[in-house]
């Protein structure tokens, strides 16, 4: 049996996923991942894109009852298929000016190997892209057209830390944060301008979501103190979720790491909903569901470095099973991996942890995990 013979349960909803983003109870949990599997592409579309792109991914999202895609602006950073094909050593720069190697470990984006930004001469000789380029929007224009209106398009930009970060290296921006606060202070705005001309562009071309992608912690703890986040970084931050929702889009947070201590001050900046809670970070959604109750919505938390990727169906169905359970009655509550669906995990993982959500997830649900 063909994994398409046994998925798609019910059909995937665009509302059904900005109901549940909303704070709201909707008909069904709904199901949302970064879909960075090519197996799983093969598996149900019978191919493998050798570059992330919006056509396929809204294909595999619609065949596997995925509620909303993820369509980041202009592509993933950093990558193109081209660049990739015509150099067999995997090294190629980006137009920010990173330089990248494809070693084959992850897809569909590659490491940075090296920086274009050392320090204020180099940030003021950058050049920066231009983010209102007509391309920029082409992956949004074919989400619309593959959609059809059934699947929740949900923008993707990168936050300024993360800019920051693959512009000048993790060092670098380490040690300026002590020794050169103003170079970091520039260094952020150079994201946040960017990706704000993102933001209107990806509204006005009619995203139903639109989400931050900016990690701020290690598995034990954030990359700086909060202090310092609060001096560098979430004006910055704060800035753009208002701006997003000052159209009335919502805005989900994908945030990895241990951000307990920060959370509060990112839901009291009007985030609607926060991913991908990851559990080897002891983001503990059980707690958070009872602390923020549908002021919140939780996006993820099925665990990917260990029940997705070593575990077992079973044991992935058991996970499933407990979050649909504990997390998702009132709703507020989005089915999806703590981190993303990627090449090692195995398949019939991926394929359990969806079609459980689509057994047991119709509300209303118990606490027994099931249909009242």
């Amino acid at each position: 049996m063909m994994p398409q013979d046994h998925i798609r349960r019910r059909p995937s909803s665009r509302e059904r996923f900005l109901t549940a983003l909303r704070g709201g109870e909707p008909d069904y949990v709904p199901l949302f991942d970064f879909l960075d599997s090519q197996p799983l592409y093969e598996a149900v579309l019978g191919r493998r894109p050798s570059a992330y792109n919006a056509c396929d991914t809204v294909e595999l999202s619609l065949e596997l009852g995925m509620d909303a895609v993820f369509v980041p602006f202009g592509g993933f950073k950093g990558y193109t298929a081209e660049i990739q094909t015509r150099d067999e050593s995997g090294v190629y720069t980006d137009e920010w000016g990173t330089t990248y190697k494809n070693t084959g470990a992850s897809w569909p984006a590659a490491a940075p190997i090296a920086y274009p930004v050392k320090g204020p001469v180099d940030l003021n000789r950058l050049r920066v892209p231009d983010p209102t380029l007509p391309t920029r929007l082409d992956g949004i224009r074919e989400a619309h057209a593959a959609g059809r209106g059934d699947v929740a398009i949900v923008g993707g930009i990168n936050g300024p830390l993360t800019v920051a970060f693959t512009l000048a290296g993790w060092e670098t921006f380490m040690l300026a944060l002590h020794e050169a606060p103003t170079f970091v202070d520039d260094l952020l705005l150079v994201g946040a301008e960017y990706y704000t001309e993102a933001c209107h562009r990806m509204i006005d071309a009619g995203v139903d979501a639109i989400c931050v992608a900016e990690d701020m912690g290690f598995a034990s703890g954030l990359f700086m103190s909060p202090v310092q986040f609060r001096r560098h970084l979430f004006p910055l931050v704060g800035n753009l979720i208002q701006l997003i929702k000052g159209h009335d889009v919502p805005v989900l947070l994908h945030c990895d790491g241990n951000i307990n201590l920060i959370l509060d001050e990112l839901v009291s900046m009007g985030i609607d909903g926060y991913n991908p809670v990851e559990r080897k970070s002891h983001m503990d959604i059980f707690t958070l569901k009872e602390k923020y109750g549908n002021r919140l919505c939780l996006v993820g938390n099925v665990d990917s470095t260990g029940t997705l990727t070593s575990g077992t169906p079973e044991e992935v169905r058991a996970e499933v099973l407990e979050l649909i359970k504990r997390v998702a009655p009132g709703g507020a509550y989005v089915l999806a991996s703590d981190s993303d669906l990627r090449n090692e995990m195995p398949l019939a993982n991926m394929l359990a942890m969806i079609e459980t959500a689509e057994a047991h997830g119709r509300y209303p649900v118990s606490a027994s995990g099931s249909q009242e």
